[in-house]
């Protein structure tokens, strides 16, 4: 299964494409252009369904979507602070910033796609079926 995540936006979105076991694809995409980039993620990734946080703008996003693709929404609690590890896992601190509690460090990029992936993942672990 290969699915497509959003962490919804007013200005921007996170969006992560995800097998069940591993994160293919994560970037941050302006809200008006969502639905056009996410065709274009269709055609080339061919995923089966769209999962949206339940949070900020996602019945708009929901409705957006909902006529061209399957979706399903998921509780998006906590998941910045989740995304914020993440992005520090895959690009931890360097030099002096490796001596600040993880808890203080902000990242200087938007951490949009890393929610995605932490949404996106929350859904596989809860609908996983061996």
């Amino acid at each position: 299964m290969i699915i497509l995540a959003i962490d919804p936006g007013k200005s921007k979105c996170g969006v992560a494409i995800l097998s069940e076991d591993h994160c293919i694809y994560r970037k941050v995409y302006k809200s008006t252009s969502l639905k056009d980039k996410i065709k274009n993620l269709a055609d080339t990734y061919n995923f089966n369904l769209v999962v949206v946080g339940n949070g900020t703008y996602s019945k708009y996003f929901i409705n957006l979507l909902e006529k061209d693709y399957e979706v399903k929404t998921i509780d998006e609690s906590n998941s910045t602070l989740e995304g914020r590890k993440l992005y520090f896992y895959y690009n931890p601190p360097v030099g002096l910033k490796k001596f600040i509690l993880k808890g203080l460090l902000s990242s200087s990029v938007d951490i949009d796609d890393y929610v995605a992936e932490v949404i996106g993942k929350r859904y596989i672990d809860k609908n996983h079926t061996t």
